[in-house]
């Protein structure tokens, strides 16, 4: 809903000049996703390097957001160099939504909304 969202907003307003794009974080490391990671970890009785391990192994750069990379993208978005940008959606998740479309095609089940049997991300 969001892309479509996304999509007709640009289409309307590029008229007048306003460009219109989506940002889509992947893990990003914020207290709220820490807390729940201490959580998981002391209901799996696994250490909390471990459960990050294990997360981060799914991400293909090996390593979770910070705030300031999804930051990073909307400067960009703002500034001068997007300016014939619009009705996009940028992934910015340590390539893990490309890692799940790769892993699902390669299982063969590539359908029109798949889910990644490894990191169940699902795919559109």
């Amino acid at each position: 809903a969001v892309l479509a969202l996304t999509q007709i907003a640009a289409h309307q307003l590029g008229r007048y000049d306003i460009n219109v794009n989506a940002i889509c974080p992947g893990v990003t490391r914020t207290p709220m996703s820490q807390a729940t990671m201490v959580q998981r970890s002391q209901n799996l009785g696994i250490p909390m390097e471990e459960l990050e391990e294990q997360r981060n192994a799914n991400i293909p750069i090996g390593r979770a957001n910070e705030p300031e990379d999804i930051a990073e993208m909307a400067v960009f978005l703002a500034g001068p160099g997007s300016r014939n940008i619009t009705g996009h959606a940028f992934n910015v998740d340590g390539g893990l939504v490309m890692h799940c479309v790769f892993r699902v095609y390669q299982k063969g089940r590539m359908s029109s909304s798949a889910v990644c049997v490894r990191c169940y991300v699902r795919i559109s």
